[in-house]
């Protein structure tokens, strides 16, 4: 990947970032786990592809995701483009739920809160 792609790729990333906060104060979309980075969702009409990279310049085309689902789900979108989400959405919130208790994916929430408020504080600082 040339310099301007990795660059406009991360720009977009620190943008999603500046809007929506750091993704590990989030749960995983998916399996409620803890979420590690912010996944495109491949849905953006105005998309853009660089270097075979994709991804949105709108932060509205991200969500939180752990470090499996989000491979999964880019996997996934690569191989079966759009009409593959649904059925790919559907799989991954199943074995979400198999992967983890109610009672886990409870505690990822509070963890992730209790990130959220050490981020404000510090951004507050």
């Amino acid at each position: 990947m040339t310099n301007t792609a990795e660059n406009a790729y991360k720009l977009a990333h620190h943008y999603v970032r500046e809007a929506k906060g750091a993704a590990k104060t989030k749960t995983c979309r998916f399996c409620g786990g803890s979420a590690q980075q912010w996944a495109y969702d491949g849905l953006d009409e105005n998309a853009v592809t660089i270097a075979h990279r994709t991804f949105s310049e709108n932060t509205g085309h991200y969500f939180p995701a752990c470090l499996s689902c989000h491979k999964r789900y880019d996997i996934a979108v690569r191989r079966g483009g759009r009409d593959a989400l649904p059925a790919v959405v559907a799989l991954l919130c199943a074995e979400g739920e198999q992967r983890y208790t109610a009672e886990q994916r409870a505690l990822f929430a509070a963890q992730a809160e209790r990130q959220t408020l050490l981020a404000e504080r510090h951004r507050g600082h």
